[in-house]
């Protein structure tokens, strides 16, 4: 866990979208070899939103963003404890530990993805249950939405920049990509007092 968000917090993004994760030698150099864990999973290359650190303040909570591909997340976060020809994991050269490192020194592509859940009027909560050939929680039960900030609904598209409007608008697209659930009538402002913690998922070596 990185943090939840108060009521009255509020969230700043200070993005740099020129900028572009560079993916260290060593996986580079293994690219292949990693991702022929991925040769079950249909899935597809795009650019993606990168959390290069966030800190949290009295009232604000501030995002600092670049940019990242997603088969670097694939062959970086994901694929971290496969072992490669050296005998060592993604894992054990980047991210050995006992502790993480803090976002902004790590070296994983660590874009962002988001779980949400989808309150009906009567109360209810949406599971879903995840395809067989999906990168990441293949066959499972999970939370409404399981998924990547999609730049092309995040970003701006005069200024290119990562924005609050943007961040809200990923979330609306996506509950409409995959639940077919119109959020028309409900705000940009609404959407964001939705968001209830930033986190960052161990299990893909510090994922957020």
């Amino acid at each position: 866990m990185i943090g939840n968000v108060r009521e009255n917090d509020e969230i700043i993004i200070n993005d740099t979208n020129g900028k572009m994760y560079d993916l260290p030698k060593q996986v580079c150099d293994n690219s292949s070899y990693i991702y022929e864990v991925h040769k079950g999973s249909v899935v597809y290359n795009s650019i993606n939103i990168r959390l290069d650190d966030i800190k949290f303040e009295k009232h604000n909570i501030t995002l600092f963003t670049s940019r990242t591909h997603y088969f670097d997340s694939l062959i970086s976060n994901r694929a971290c404890d496969l072992v490669l020809k050296d005998r060592r994991s993604i894992r054990e050269i980047f991210e050995l530990g006992p502790y993480i490192k803090p976002l902004n020194l790590s070296k994983m592509s660590n874009h962002i993805g988001f779980n949400g859940l989808v309150i009906t009027s009567d109360g209810y909560i949406l599971l879903i249950k995840r395809s067989r050939d999906v990168s990441v929680a293949k066959g499972i039960l999970a939370t409404s939405i399981l998924a990547s900030l999609k730049t092309k609904y995040a970003i701006d598209k005069n200024s290119f920049d990562f924005t609050l409007y943007g961040l809200a608008n990923s979330i609306r697209h996506e509950v409409y990509d995959e639940l077919n659930i119109d959020l028309c009538n409900i705000s940009d402002d609404d959407l964001i007092n939705g968001i209830k913690f930033f986190y960052r998922y161990l299990i893909e070596r510090g994922k957020p």
